[in-house]
């Protein structure tokens, strides 16, 4: 006859186990295998301080968990000194900072892509991360949620060696007053042409060069002010809605809107209906986005000029 099973045993081994190794040993080696994931996560997004912070948790907990196996400790020390090192180089140098801009060669015309594919993939894989980091800080989802994302108000951000800075109203200007006064007030619309970020030192949107030079060169009655309200990725529907919810109430009095087609439409590539070679102007019902009808004049290819008068 065998012997009954003392099933006691089992937690007083786990008890013995937990006084032999500590229990702060168990607790970091389970809280840096829980944090595994999260580290993956923010190197995929990329999400630079989560990686920081998390990789320094996991090694904290990883040097908890090797008390009293000295091979284990050492390790987990290193990687501790070298999530802390990372974590102050990123933070304290400019030179990780412009990294993409000075060991990967800007790669513009059409030309320079085809003569070497693999150097335009570099650089446009280093354009794309810096653009990434950059929307992190100054787009935030839209609070009434109508919008995919709105720019942050009161943030700045350096695109290589531009700057971006997002007035306290949310568009990439100037701080301006609510009310025009007596100026003739002009808002740009558009997507990331009308934004228009740069990688250059010192480069300034379009609609701030314009306001420059009207007001150095024209002699006017009222006084013009130009807004820049682009915004990047935006299509003609996110257009149609920031128009009515932020631009009209600034009542102004001519709006420029600069889209592309890919953002107007979805066009096939079987489309062969010619596009009229001259501006005619046709009035373009709305419907719910705008109440009433708004003049629509093309001019310079995929630029229209709308005017508010209608709207």
């Amino acid at each position: 006859m065998q012997p009954a099973f003392d099933r006691s045993v089992e937690p007083r081994a786990f008890r013995a186990y937990l006084k032999k190794v500590g229990v702060a040993n168990v607790a970091g080696l389970a809280a840096s295998m829980a944090l595994i994931p999260v580290i993956w996560w923010s190197y995929v997004a990329p999400h630079v301080r989560a990686f920081h912070v998390v990789g320094i948790l996991i090694a904290i907990g990883l040097l908890a968990a090797s008390k009293g196996v000295p091979p284990a400790r050492i390790i987990a020390s290193t990687l501790l000194a070298f999530f802390l090192g990372l974590a102050v180089v990123d933070a304290a140098s400019p030179y990780f900072d412009n990294a993409p801009r000075s060991l990967v060669k800007p790669i513009y015309s059409f030309r320079e892509a085809a003569a070497d594919p693999a150097a335009f993939v570099s650089w446009w894989n280093a354009y794309a991360a810096r653009w990434r980091k950059v929307q992190r800080e100054i787009e935030i989802p839209d609070p009434d949620g109508a919008l995919p994302f709105v720019l942050r108000p009161l943030t700045h951000a350096k695109f290589f060696d531009s700057d971006i800075s997002i007035n306290s109203r949310g568009f990439r200007d100037r701080e301006f007053n609510f009310d025009k006064g007596d100026a003739f007030r002009i808002v740009a619309m558009g997507e990331s042409t009308t934004m228009d970020v740069s990688i250059f030192a010192g480069a300034r949107p379009w609609p701030v060069l314009l306001q420059e030079m009207v007001s150095h060169e024209l002699a006017c009655v009222r006084p013009i002010e130009i807004i820049n309200a682009g915004v990047d990725s935006y299509n003609l529907r996110d257009n149609l809605i920031r128009l009515r919810r932020d631009v009209l109430p600034l009542k102004p009095d001519l709006i420029t809107l600069r889209a592309t087609v890919r953002r107007g439409c979805s066009c096939s590539a079987s489309y062969t209906t010619p596009i009229p070679p001259s501006p005619r102007r046709r009035r373009i019902r709305y419907g719910p986005m705008l109440e009433g009808n708004a003049d629509v004049i093309p001019v310079e290819g995929d630029v229209i000029r709308e005017s508010s008068a209608a709207a």
